[in-house]
């Protein structure tokens, strides 16, 4: 807080105007009641002014009531509040409505507003008045102040607002002319920035994995300050392998987007978890002299997995920090974090569309299993299909197959039956079946690789070379026949005209 120099002499119209007052005013013993003058935050109550910069910025405005307690036969009043002009400056003083002479005749004056030496000058005095006024609680005036001083991270500006009693400032006299004594309740005003603490979090939040394919989750940092000036990056992933198999990590671009000596990117796979770590490098004096410390939030890294298993199950990307550290600034300090969001992943049964190219058809099957299943072969002449069958992490299992009905059917349906093989054992299938696709579920009990045979009665016709040749010759006169008809009509049309 700034010192203030108490030898401030003002000359104002409201002392001479008290000057006269006090003059003409027979002397009286002095008013030995406990009367207090405070400085009150009209939003709390209380004297305490206190913000930060999660909801506060500069240049906003807020009020103070000069406010008496316990008073009796008050007859004029003066007040000289300082405050410190580096952090606040006083822009209006005014009389509220129900001020302590509202209703009596008075001699008003204008507020004098020393923005410079930091100093608000105010008074009023009653006039024809026998007596003063008693009470418990009242206004005298209020100030308006305007915040202009800005903190910088982690630090708190602060000032009292004084009443000062020297010359020329703080009094009060009754209606004899006597000073009232008085007590005082600073104000207390204090500006602090606050910064939103940065967090991780594991993009996107739920991971459905449907296929063997590879898939990745991202390593998001969020509402990161520049203030901070973050210069490094660790965290532990941990992941669970029973479902999930690591396969690489690759640094994002949002560190290296402030590096202008590049950065130092650190991957290392654990048992169950994936250690990722990224700094910025200094400059070859070891300083780091970036022109924009990293800021806002983007993409530290990009993680890819691969399912090791296709049955119903949830698991967790647990986002955890290394020896309690998740952020570091060039000061080699920790920097405070939220917590982070990690992310969560479900495997299902693996869903495959096979294509069968038949000529000129194609067809599309479609298998849901545990297993790893292989592309499907159609054969024609044997009339079945067949494929692999790979196991994860137990022998039993299954593998329902949808074929199109006009791809493979029952001859008789009241008599055939489908054969399934695996692994050159019938295993007997339930079936289902509406008006276009068969559905075989199939249980599965094998050690490593089994292949799968499916077997009907009725399969779609084979076309020959010749009945091909035939078809495309019907379609190609067809073409000719229908090219010369609107050649024909065109002259004929022609002519006509």
């Amino acid at each position: 807080m700034k010192r203030f120099h108490s030898g401030i002499e003002h000359t104002l119209g409201i002392c001479l105007i008290l000057s006269l007052v006090m003059a003409t005013l027979a002397k009286a013993p002095v008013n030995a009641q406990s009367t207090t003058m405070h400085a009150i935050n009209p939003d709390t109550g209380n004297n305490q002014f206190v913000f930060d910069t999660s909801t506060t910025s500069i240049g906003y405005k807020f009020w103070a009531n000069i406010t008496l307690t316990d008073f009796t036969d008050v007859y004029t009043w003066q007040i000289k509040l300082l405050y410190d002009p580096i952090l606040i400056n006083a822009t209006q003083a005014r009389y509220p409505s129900d001020h302590i002479f509202a209703g009596l005749t008075t001699s008003p004056v204008a507020p004098v507003i020393n923005r410079d030496q930091g100093f608000v000058l105010y008074g009023n005095t009653l006039v024809g008045a026998d007596t003063g006024v008693s009470g418990t609680s009242a206004r005298l005036f209020q100030v308006e102040f305007q915040i202009i001083g800005a903190p910088s991270p982690g630090e708190t500006l602060s000032c009292e607002l004084t009443f000062f009693s020297g010359v020329g400032g703080t009094f009060l006299l009754n209606s004899l002319g006597d000073d009232i004594s008085f007590t005082t309740e600073n104000g207390y005003y204090a500006f602090s920035m606050v910064l939103l603490k940065p967090w991780l979090e594991i993009v996107p939040n739920t991971s459905t994995i449907l296929s063997r394919s590879e898939f990745t989750v991202g390593v998001y940092i969020r509402e990161l300050s520049e203030a901070w000036r973050l210069i490094a990056v660790q965290l532990k992933l941990s992941y669970n392998t029973t479902l999930l198999e690591f396969v690489n990590a690759t640094e994002g671009p949002f560190l290296p987007d402030f590096a202008a000596h590049g950065t130092y990117p650190i991957i290392t796979a654990e048992h169950n978890y994936v250690l990722l770590g990224d700094m910025i490098l200094p400059n070859a004096t070891g300083y780091w002299e970036a022109s924009e410390f990293p800021n806002g939030e983007g993409l530290l890294f990009t993680v890819a997995f691969k399912p090791l298993h296709f049955a119903p199950a949830t698991g967790e990307f647990t986002v955890e920090s290394l020896n309690g550290m998740f952020f570091m600034d060039i000061d080699d300090e920790v920097i405070p974090n939220e917590e982070p969001v990690s992310g969560t992943y479900q495997t299902n049964y693996e869903v495959l569309i096979h294509q069968i190219d038949y000529p000129p058809y194609t067809f599309y099957i479609e298998t849901i299993s545990d297993k790893l299943v292989s592309s499907i072969v159609f054969n024609q002449t044997g009339s079945n299909l067949n494929f692999d069958v790979t196991q994860y992490h137990s022998w039993e299992g299954f593998v329902n197959v949808t074929i199109p009905k006009d791809l493979m059917w029952l001859a008789n349906a009241s008599t055939d039956e489908w054969l399934v093989l695996v692994n050159d054992t019938q295993a007997v299938p339930i079936v289902y079946e509406n008006s276009t696709h068969i559905t075989l579920e199939i249980t599965l009990n094998f050690t490593d690789i089994a292949g799968v045979y499916i077997l009907s009665t009725g399969v779609v016709p084979e076309y020959s070379l010749p009945a091909l040749m035939t078809v495309f010759l019907i379609f190609s006169l067809a073409a000719i026949v229908m090219s010369k008809r609107r050649y024909q009509r065109n002259t004929f049309k022609h002519q006509l005209q």
